[in-house]
């Protein structure tokens, strides 16, 4: 279903109009962090996080109790929380 014209989507590309890559190069396979295999990085009594990087990002999961404070301070970066229910 096409978007209306005014909808920011209406201008993304296609996917068949997307550039693929130069003939002869290759993009990184999948991997995967089993944070459920390991045991975490950083631990607390009110949190266990674990930590996995990619190519430019890092991934923290932390399974956290009433009254912990996730927090960066002094972090100029990006970051995103998702809080499932």
């Amino acid at each position: 279903m096409p978007f209306d014209p005014h909808d920011p989507r209406a201008s993304l590309a296609s996917v068949a109009s997307v550039d693929r890559l130069p003939e002869g190069e290759e993009a990184a396979g999948s991997e995967y962090a089993k944070f459920y295999e390991t045991e975490p990085q950083e631990a607390s009594a009110l949190a266990r996080t674990w930590l996995s990087c990619g190519q430019n990002f890092i991934v923290a999961y932390t399974e956290a109790r009433e009254g912990d404070v996730l927090e960066g301070p002094g972090q100029p970066d990006e970051y995103a929380l998702i809080l499932p229910e």
